[in-house]
Order: structure tokens, then sequence, then C-alpha cells
């Protein structure tokens, strides 16, 4: 078209005006040991032409929980703003820079330029450091000692003033209690406070003052300051920006024989450390609008119509474990074909390699792979429950009948929840399309979120994705498996309240070593025995941080799985865990009874059904 023409030659005129200087490969580089941060030390209030004497700190203290750094700078005493009197009277001897909070919004780097590379390396975290204040508050607590004991000693001074005026000419009419003297009577203060709600106690633990005072709790860790030119320094500045080999490149190790100019390195087999990011996917990362949304065109933005608040670039520079948890923990789709699962993982990966990064964040269904509900359900145990036993009815066939949940009300929710219904209609709209018929005309799909239209009659629900035969038949040991272990959890995730009150505990999971099942109750049952009451999503995180390569995979369990893994000795009612057993033989049995009503009629009882159940079941 004319148009298409017109800027076509607009383009080519501007390419002209703004020739291309140079071309400069990018790379995301992640290459710091584990247990080492990349961190950004600012002093917003010292301008670049007065910095502080950073090369003579004489001491770094850091707390890693609360995200606090302090140095400590010697006194710059010829300096013309120095007052040798204040610092005297206050007891200055050091100068102490304390951090604040900076929140760091992702895609944050620091860039290197090194043999015509530009290397980029994620920040983790950013501390402005400004002069503490500290001095002060000493110096006003010592004057309050200061007043304090003057006032005593007048106090004593007119005290003895006063009894020497009445030895002169009177008497002591104090009678005197034993050899202790006279006695004082004390007034007590009661106080009576009721037991904190769940809501209370989580609003006390997010306060200020408790978060101040276990930052005060804290105890500083000492560290070594290490400065530009250092062995230590250098060798981590080479490390994030090293050249590497390629397979087939020259062997001279020479390093000082690289030469610095990208053209010569790539001919001698020569590569930055890192990951390349392609010139669409660096636009888009530093534009606001995609590169597709500028040119027009088709443009590199597969993942950002399925991501949300990721990025291709920030997929690009995780390892393969981490790039499929991301994938399914923020994806936009939850379901995805094992051949688009190939399409993000890293160049080189095998078939094997991915199927191991999945096991333990999805799960297969109708030979997609499926976020796990732990991942995707906010730490909402009940609809975690809702969206498995979705999950269950799917894997068994890709329609689901409108009945299949039964005709009459489900369960009243828990107060201030939504109700079941609404809940199953949410999942349904992540992982179904509704099958509709209509009068007089064909039947056909919807999207669950869309509704069932006047004229229109739902005859139920079929999974979102068709079934997956390619992978089934070239993986099918693994599909038996996924499918035995969806059925081995139906007893639990298809029961009615009443009916799982009775089930007894589901057992331990096939594929999990009974010692690590032993190590998993042996982190898990301390503390909800000290707590009483721990929510499911605590018990997984206390798997997820634990450290241990063989629980961490297991905190994405589904609730029936992860109840086996305890040994059965733990219940969760709506997500929240108890044990079943505290070994008390006067109360176990009224705690028994108490959980199975508790399982029956939801998390809220009345009074009376407690206590004429407790008559019956107890005698």
């Amino acid at each position: 078209s004319v148009t298409g023409v017109s800027q076509m030659e607009r383009v080519e005129e501007e390419e002209e005006d703004n020739p291309v200087v140079q071309r400069i490969p990018v790379y995301f580089n992640r290459s710091l040991s584990d247990g080492q941060r990349l961190c950004v030390l600012q002093y917003p209030l010292r301008p670049a032409q007065r910095p502080y004497d950073i090369e003579n700190i004489e001491k770094v203290r850091y707390k890693p929980n609360a995200g606090k750094f302090e140095l400590e700078l010697p006194l710059d005493t010829h300096d013309q703003n120095f007052d040798g009197d204040s610092a005297a009277n206050l007891r200055i001897d050091r100068r102490m820079l304390t951090s604040t909070d900076t929140p760091v919004d992702d895609g944050y780097c620091i860039a290197v330029m090194r043999d015509g590379v530009l290397h980029l390396a994620p920040v983790d975290a950013v501390y402005q450091m400004r002069p503490s204040l500290a001095h002060l508050d000493v110096a006003d607590e010592h004057k309050k000692e200061q007043d304090k004991v003057s006032d005593a000693e007048y106090a004593k001074q007119q005290q003895q003033g006063h009894e020497e005026g009445e030895g002169e000419g009177g008497y002591d009419a104090t009678p005197a209690v034993g050899a202790g003297g006279p006695s004082k009577l004390m007034p007590l203060q009661v106080q009576v406070k009721r037991r904190e709600t769940e809501r209370q106690a989580e609003m006390r633990l997010h306060s200020h003052a408790h978060l101040k005072q276990l930052e005060e709790e804290e105890r500083w860790l000492e560290l070594e300051p290490v400065f530009k030119g250092e062995h230590m320094a250098q060798s981590i500045h080479d490390k994030m920006t090293a050249l590497g080999r390629r397979p087939g490149g020259d062997s001279d190790d020479d390093d000082d024989a690289l030469e610095s100019n990208a053209e010569t390195n790539a001919r001698r087999g020569v590569q930055p450390a890192g990951v390349p990011i392609p010139a669409g996917v660096y636009l888009d990362a530093l534009c606001p609008i995609t590169s597709q949304q500028l040119f027009g065109g088709a443009g590199d933005v597969g993942f950002r119509a399925e991501g949300a608040g990721l990025s291709k670039a920030q997929l690009d520079g995780l390892p393969l474990e981490l790039r499929v948890h991301a994938l399914f923990a923020r994806g936009q789709r939850t379901v995805l074909r094992f051949a688009r699962v190939m399409h993000f993982a890293p160049a080189g990966s095998t078939p094997e390699d991915v199927i191991a990064a999945l096991l333990p964040v999805a799960h297969l269904v109708q030979g997609c792979w499926v976020a796990a509900s732990a991942l995707r359900c906010g730490g909402d145990a009940r609809r975690e429950q809702a969206r498995d036993a979705i999950l269950l009815h799917f894997s068994r066939d890709s329609r689901m009948q409108s009945d299949v949940f039964g005709r009459g009300p489900p369960p009243a929710p828990p107060p201030g929840e939504h109700g079941l219904e609404k809940i199953r209609r949410e999942i349904l709209a992540e992982l179904a399309v509704v099958r509709v018929s209509s009068t007089g005309a064909r039947g056909g799909l919807k999207s669950a979120s869309a509704g069932v239209g006047a004229g229109e009659h739902s005859e139920g629900w079929s999974f979102i994705e068709a079934t997956d035969r390619e992978f089934i038949d070239a993986h099918p040991e693994l599909a038996r498996r996924e499918a035995e272990r969806w059925q081995s959890m139906a007893p639990w995730l298809e029961a009615d309240p009443a009916a799982a009150a009775a089930l007894r505990s589901p057992p331990l999971p096939d594929g999990i070593d009974p010692a690590v099942s032993v190590k998993a109750q042996t982190l898990v049952l301390p503390s909800i025995l000290s707590s009483g009451v721990v929510k499911l999503a605590a018990v997984r995180a206390l798997l997820e941080h634990s450290g241990d390569p063989k629980l961490a995979p297991l905190a994405l369990l589904r609730e029936p799985e992860m109840m086996g893994l305890l040994g059965g000795k733990v219940v969760s009612i709506d997500g929240a865990c108890a044990l079943h057993s505290i070994g008390d033989a006067a109360l176990d049995p009224f705690r028994g009874f108490l959980l199975k009503l508790l399982r029956t009629r939801g998390r809220t009882v009345r009074r009376t059904d407690v206590m004429e159940g407790a008559a019956a079941a107890l005698g």
C-alpha cells in the first residue's frame, strides 16, 4: 500500500541519518556462588564530588533477616565542618552509616563492558546509607541518668535536713515494724487479657513494633570489607564477566593473550559467560511497550502472551528448575502441553531433564502439565481442595458432566469466605470450557468464564486442552504412575466432610522414601505441637526453606499426600493443621472427638454441639 511504502521510505531515511555505529552483544549473568548476593550501596546525602572515606572502613555489620547494613568509618577531624567540642560532649569517636529500607524493582541491574560485550547482572538488594543519629539517643539517655542522680541527691539532702530539724526539738512518732523499718503497701494491678484471634495475632506479627523488636533482637554479623583491586574483588568481577571457550575453540590458556575484540574472540572460540539476550527481548525490557506494539510485527513476545509479570529476559536468565517453576507459578496459562514447556527450556535440555523439573511443580492430566494447586491458590486450602477434586475428574475423563458435584447445595462456607460454588466456577474458568447445546441448533464449546446464555443448556465441561496422546505414547510408564497417584487420593478428594472425617489418614505417597518422611516429621511436628494449630501454607514453607534437597521438592504436594508424608499424625481442617494426638491420655479422647466434629461441621461449631457431643462420645 501507499502508506506502507511511505513508512518504509521514512525508516530508510532515518537509518541514513542515524547509521549504526556499533553493535554490542548483551549477556545476562547470574554467576554468583550460593549464599552470595549482589547489593548496591547508595549514599543519597553525599554528592559524587564529596564521597565518604569508604576505603578506610573500620567495620561492616549485617543483619540478614532484617536486611540492615551498618558501616563504621573514622571521624574526619580535618573536615572544615567538624566541631570538636560537640564531638567530645556527645562522646562521638567514629562515624556510623546505617541503611534504610529501599525496594528494588525487577530489572534493576549493574552493567559492565568487557571485550566488546555488555554484561548485565541483576541486583538482589539496594541499601541507602545515611548517617546514624543513635549517638543523640545515647546522649539523651545519659542526660536523663544524670538528672535522676541529681534529683536523688537533692531529695536525700532535703530528707537529712528534715530529720535534723526534728531531732533538735521533737520526737519520732513513726512506729517501728521489725528491724526493717516501716512497711509500705504496694498497689497491685490486675489485667485480664482476652485470647488473641487469628487475625489479631497476624496483625500483631506484622506490626511495626513487632518487626522492630525482631530487628533489635537479631545479632549483627561482622563482615570483612574487601576493596577494589584486591584478589577476592577481582575474582568475583572476573567470574561475572568471564570469558569461556566454546567447544572446539583454541586451547590457549593464557588469559592475558585474549584480545579485547568481540569478533577476534569469536574466531578463536572465546565466548562470554552468561545467557545471550535477543535484541527484541532487550528492547522490550527497556521500553514501556513491547516490540510487537512498537513495530507492528510478530516480535518475540510469545511468553508475554502467557506470562503475568514475567519477561522473556527474566525467564532466560534462570536455570531449568527455576524457569519451569516460574512458568507455572507466574504464567497466565496454567495448563501447558509438553512441547510448549520444551519451547521455554534452556537450549540443550533433554525431555528427561524437563520432566524431572516438572514433577515437583505440576501434575499430569490428559497428557498435559497443570500447575500444582499450591502454586496457584495463594495458600487458600479450600480452593486447593476444590481444584484438586476437579483435576481428579479430568484425570479420568476429558469431559465432566454438569451434575458431577451433586444436586444439593454445598456446605455453608466459613464466615467471611467464598462459597464452594463460586470457587468451583472460578477454577473451571481456568481449567475447562463449557459444553453447551442450543434449542434447534448444534452444540458447541464456550469459555467457562462466559457462562451459559439465553436459550442454551449446559452439558458439562471439557478439559481446556485436548489430550496429548503424543506425550502419553512416548512416556506410558509416567502417565500410568500419575494416573495411579490421582486415583489413590480419590477417597479424600471426593468424600463429603462427614465421610472424610471417618476415613483413615492417607498413606505415604508412592515414590517417597520412608526415611524422607521421618525427616519431614522431625521438621514439621514440633512446630505444630508448640503452636497448637498451623496453617498448611506454613507447613509448605517449612519444607521449602528447609535447605534439604529431598524435602524442598515436597512442599507442593497435594493435601492428602502431605498428610501421608507426615505419617498420618496431622489432620488438616480447611488448611488448619493440628496433631491427632499430643500424647496426653486424659486430653487425647476429647481432642479426637473435637477434631472429628470440626472436620464434619467445618471450622465453626456451636458450644452446645461440643458439650452434648462430648457427653455422648466420652460418657
